[in-house]
Formats: C-alpha cells, structure tokens, sequence
C-alpha cells in the first residue's frame, strides 16, 4: 500500500464472513437466507392482516371511494417530497438489480406498504404482490445493512427477498421463487457486481481486496470475461445458487405466514380438459395474449398522458380518482373496485361471468396504476383473466377461468415459468398441460411489453 493510502474498511459484522473464502461464507449465506425468508414471511404477515381489516371497511363503506381524489393527491405530493418520483417500487428493484452501485432505498417499504393500504382503503383496484416483494426486499436489506453486510451479498439476496414476499402474499411458494428468477434473477445477472465476487478464488480474496466495496466486478478477479463460454461459466453456477436460495427463502416465507394463523384463497382443482378442445385452448390462448397486450399498452398510455398533455401528476391522480369514483357508484359497479376477491373466487368455482366483466376491470386497473395509485397490477390481472375464462368456458367455465388468470398474468408480466407453476399450485396437475400452451402462446401474442417496465423479457430478444 503506498504512503497516505487509506486502509480499506475492515467489517465487524456478522456480514464480514463473505469477505471470507471458506465454509464459513456458506454458513453464513443460509442463515442470511433463512433472515431472509423469516423478514418476507413477517412483512407479508403484517401486510395481509392489515389488508384485510382496511378492506373489509371499505366493504362496509363503500361510499369510501369517493376519497379516491383526496389519496391520489396525497400519494403523488408525497412521493415528489419525499424524492421517490424517479424510482418507483418495483422499478426501483430492477434498477438495483442492473446496477454494481445503487442500493435499495430503505424508504421503498414503508412507502409501499401505507400507500397501497391507503389505495385500497379507497377502493382503488389495485393489487398486492408488487407491495409484498417491495416491503420484503426493502426490510431484509435494511436488516442485513444494519448487520454489516457487504453491497454486493445484500444485492444477491434482494432476489431470494422477491421470492420471500411473493410467496408470502400468495401461498405458493415454488411460483414465488420462480417468479423471482423471472423477474429479478435475470435483471441480476445482467448487472449483479456479486455475480463474480461470489465466485472469485479465496487466493484473490486473500491476495487483497477485503474491503466489501462494490467495485467493477473486473477489478475482483485476476481475469476479465472474454467469451461467451466463459461468462456460462460464470452465471450458471450463480443462477442455480440464486434458485435455490430463492426457493429456500420462498419457503420459509410461506411457512412463517401460515404460522401466524392467516390463510391465502381457496382454489378448486381443475378437473382434466379433454383433447379435443384443444382447438378451443389455442384459441383461449391467443386471446389471453391480445389481453395482456391490451393491458400493457393502456397502462403505458395512460402513464404517459401528463407527459403529452401537460399537467402535474397530483392533478391527474386527482381527477381520475374522481373519474372512477364517479363512474364506480353511478354505474353500480362496487364489485369491481378494490381486489375483488368474491369476483375471482366466483368465476373459479364455475359462476358464469358477464361478457364485459373483464374489460371493466382492466379499464379501472390501468386508469388508476397509470396516474400513480399505489398498489400494482397482479391480483387484478388474476381477475381479468379469470373472469375472461369464466364468460367464455360454458361447461369448462372453470378451468378456462383458471388458464385465463396465469395467462393473462404470465403474458403480462413477462414471468411464463411463474405462471405455469402457479397454475400447478393452485388447481393441481391436471391443469398442467392446458398452462403450458395457454401461457406459451399468451406470451408470444402479448410481444415484448411488461408491467414492469424497466424488467427485462425473459426469452424474447430486446
């Protein structure tokens, strides 16, 4: 070290130990995943228990939505004050993710958990799986900041946390860690400083660079990637680490809710669907595609109306607040506001749906995620899709209701493996076959769009 050098950081910590090369790194690396799935598992906890109480008051007061103006002007002055505008959610994630400097902004949680609470306390139809990620990635950062770990190790464990509050929130635990790699795992691998620190030699670890910094990935091993081959190399190895933390965390998160008494939406199995209406699945598939196509370009329209015609974002939430609230009680359609639960519940256990119910719910969803409602779009798109399926399945009403919610939201999100899954955990194995299809050819109608804007498509070229 040459003279006035200053000495590099020296941790204390229990996170000191990835600064190690050895077992002790491992050991470390599962409790910091058990952490982890424990800190997803409790915020998902509080979440949903908090949900339920704020949702069953609107219930009971419906006249609740007429407030929708007043929080959409609280939550768009809120961010601008508090300097959250540029990263919002789940966006933020996906940037932290992409960068080897940027860390995850502790306020994300908080912001996120008593916006949504106060979205739905208004009747907003917004959902909840956003939140449930945000709030777990946020808290166990924080935590595991609090314990001195190091950037890049709390960066690799940002996608275990998506898979903690994702589970958490939904009860399917292999989803949630398949929706994590989906979502934030390849957002990781693109830009994750820790993708080769993970891995560099203990001989380079010991040889110097001790510090914890999030330098350039280049200056931690002795040689840079020069092939394709060797970046393979590299990333798989850390992609099946990051698997099966995300599905160890996943699971710990799902056992910890279900340990604090709450209990997650009775789903019914699916019964086999017959081959030959297997033309009438393709055709179910496409039009779950042009669904969630028509889903992503609305939210973007509407997102970019301020930009386009002028006008602050307070001014626009307010007057669509006062829009759908107008249209919600005027039009008699309280049971599309909000969750929605009773509607989804309703068109998977074979209640026919109105031929427009889906369209309502998407029209309300996109005007109020694109001017800013806290919340997002997942438990709506399960609505949207089911409610599709329910209108148009007749006798296997149910088990179109069921393709059509993890189409519409494995198309939309970008996330098919997630949604494939999903279905299997929730109606069982018979529905497995029709998914695959019915999500495959969703996701190649609904192009290269995604509810998370900045997330990237997962098997489509960019």
């Amino acid at each position: 070290m040459r003279v006035g050098a200053s000495k590099p950081h020296a941790r204390i910590g229990p996170g000191s130990a990835f600064e190690r090369a050895g077992p002790q790194r491992w050991v470390m690396w599962l409790w910091a995943l058990s952490v982890v799935g424990i800190i997803g598992g409790l915020s998902s906890s509080l979440f949903l228990g908090t949900l339920e109480v704020v949702t069953a008051r609107y219930e009971h007061n419906t006249w609740l939505i007429w407030l929708l103006p007043v929080v959409g002007l609280i939550l768009a002055t809120g961010r601008r004050r508090l300097g959250l505008v540029p990263f919002s959610g789940t966006s933020h994630l996906v940037r932290v993710l992409e960068s080897e400097s940027e860390e995850c902004d502790w306020r994300v949680g908080p912001v996120a958990l008593g916006g949504t609470l106060l979205s739905h306390f208004a009747g907003a139809s917004v959902r909840r799986e956003g939140t449930g990620a945000q709030i777990s990635a946020s808290f166990s950062d924080t935590f595991l900041r609090l314990l001195d770990f190091p950037a890049w190790t709390r960066q690799l464990l940002l996608v275990p946390a998506v898979a903690a509050g994702f589970a958490g929130v939904f009860g399917v635990p292999w989803a949630g860690a398949a929706f994590a790699l989906e979502f934030a795992g390849v957002a990781a691998l693109g830009g994750m400083a820790g993708r080769q620190r993970l891995w560099a030699s203990s001989d380079t670890i010991r040889s110097g660079d001790t510090s914890g910094s999030s330098a350039s990935p280049r200056s931690v091993t002795s040689e840079p990637f020069v092939t394709r081959r060797d970046r393979v190399k590299q990333l798989v190895p850390v992609m099946l680490l990051l698997g099966a933390g995300a599905a160890a965390a996943a699971w710990v998160s799902h056992t910890t809710v279900l340990a604090t008494g709450l209990t997650h939406l009775i789903t019914p199995d699916v019964g086999p669907i017959p081959i030959g209406q297997g033309v009438r699945v393709v055709v179910f598939g496409l039009a779950t595609g042009l669904v969630a196509r028509m889903f992503v370009a609305a939210q973007r329209g509407i997102r970019a109306l301020p930009t386009r015609l002028g006008g602050g974002p307070e001014l626009w939430s307010a007057w669509v607040g006062l829009l759908v609230a107008g249209v919600v009680i005027l039009g008699g359609l309280v049971a599309y506001s909000g969750l929605s639960i009773e509607m989804l519940a309703d068109a998977l256990h074979g209640d026919q749906s109105p031929p427009w119910a889906w369209l309502i719910k998407l029209t309300l969803t996109v005007l109020l995620i694109g001017t800013g409602y806290v919340g997002g779009e997942v438990t709506p798109l399960f609505v949207i899709g089911a409610t599709l399926g329910a209108a148009s399945g007749g006798e296997f009403g149910p088990a179109l209701a069921a393709l059509g919610m993890v189409g519409v939201f494995g198309a939309a999100a970008n996330t098919p493996i997630a949604a494939v899954i999903l279905a299997v955990e929730l109606f069982g194995w018979n529905v497995l076959g029709p998914a695959v299809v019915v999500v495959g050819i969703a996701s190649v109608v609904s192009g290269k769009g995604s509810i998370y804007r900045e997330a990237p498509a997962v098997g489509r070229g960019q």
